[in-house]
């Protein structure tokens, strides 16, 4: 099982050079770990940057993956993480010039 960031999911959503890089490693839905707070997280950026309609459908794609508790407890294989946020110098303000990004697999 993949635990997935909040920063690889946008990286990945926003279809940057990293997350082209991070496509590569996602897992199947039924591999791909979704935390409760990343859901919270990426549901608040999605509707400041895409609106709600967006966040709506981005965060039911979430529901088909597998939505857990991040506890303590909680152990996965690896874990695809984006720590390096320079993009937002490199790139313009997301826009709802993206609205039509939905995730697909």
């Amino acid at each position: 099982m993949v635990l997935v960031d909040r920063s690889a999911w946008i990286e990945w959503l926003i279809g940057s050079p990293t997350g082209g890089i991070v496509a590569a490693d996602l897992p199947s839905r039924g591999q791909w770990l979704v935390p409760t707070i990343v859901q919270l997280e990426l549901a608040k950026w999605l509707t400041r940057e895409v609106g709600e309609e967006k966040a709506d459908q981005v965060i039911a794609f979430t529901e088909t993956c597998l939505v857990v508790d991040l506890t303590p407890g909680l152990r996965c294989q690896r874990q695809i993480c984006v720590r390096d946020t320079s993009w937002r110098q490199r790139r313009p303000s997301f826009t709802r010039r993206h609205s039509s990004m939905v995730p697909s697999c």
